[in-house]
This record gives C-alpha cells, sequence and structure tokens, in this order.
C-alpha cells in the first residue's frame, strides 16, 4: 500500500491512497480537503413503485468531494418537497451533522393513486437534486 499527501496547487491537500496486491494496483482512492468543490448526491433505490399504499423506496443523500468520497463531517441540513401521490417517510428537514454527512428517508405510494411522485432535496448550503419515481396502478 502506499499513499501520497499533496500539498501543492491551490493550497488544499489531497490525500491519494494506492492498494497494491502482487505488485499490481488493485484499488486507489483519493480524497480531497477543498471543501469549495464538494457535491450533494441524491440517488433512490427504485424508480418504479406500485400504488398501492405500501411500496416504498429510499433516498439516500450525502455530500462529497470533487473525487466523489464522502465527506462525514459534513454539516447542514437537507430539506424536502414532495410532489404526486405519494409521503414522505423520515425526518424533514434532516440534520447531516447528525448522520456523518450521510442520510435516507423513504417514499411511500398512496392506495390506488398512480401517478408521478417527485422528490426535491434542498442542501442549505450546496443545492438540491430532484428525483422522480412512477407509482404504477
Amino acid at each position: 500500500m502506499r499513499s501520497d499527501l499533496d500539498l501543492e496547487g491551490n493550497g488544499h491537500p489531497e490525500l491519494r491512497i494506492s492498494g497494491y496486491a502482487g505488485g499490481r494496483l488493485v484499488l486507489e482512492r483519493s480524497f480531497s480537503s477543498d471543501e469549495t468543490r464538494d457535491r450533494f448526491v441524491l440517488a433512490v433505490d427504485d424508480r418504479e413503485l406500485v400504488a398501492d399504499g405500501s411500496d416504498a423506496t429510499r433516498l439516500a443523500f450525502k455530500v462529497v468531494d470533487h473525487f466523489g468520497a464522502e465527506r462525514a463531517f459534513a454539516g447542514s441540513e437537507v430539506g424536502f418537497e414532495l410532489a404526486g401521490p405519494g409521503e414522505l417517510v423520515g425526518d424533514n428537514p434532516l440534520s447531516l451533522g447528525d448522520s456523518g454527512g450521510v442520510g435516507a428517508v423513504w417514499v411511500r405510494t398512496l392506495a390506488r393513486q398512480p401517478g408521478q411522485i417527485t422528490v426535491r432535496a434542498v442542501h442549505s448550503s450546496l443545492g438540491a437534486q430532484s428525483i422522480t419515481v412512477i407509482a404504477k396502478g
């Protein structure tokens, strides 16, 4: 295993860790201390649900650095707005400082109400992301 710490450039250290097995590079991860390039990421487990009132999917979100590495000590809050035949299950807003920079809420369908459910997640300093899920009848 080898690691490099780059202190040159923009004044924000970057760490690269390279893992070798049998002399061959098998894994490489990079991390940045430059929080000005952080991004807010939102992902959904399922894009289609059954409109039966019990089907649900998880919306996971996190703050990542410009390499895509999770920012474990990211603070701030994430608030949610839901439009369509569904309901949000979870804290709204959710404090990322209390959850290690990552979090999740769930979207549950409403019984016999098919349609498009859109969730807009708003990070207090990194902007908003939206996800759409289809509830099928």
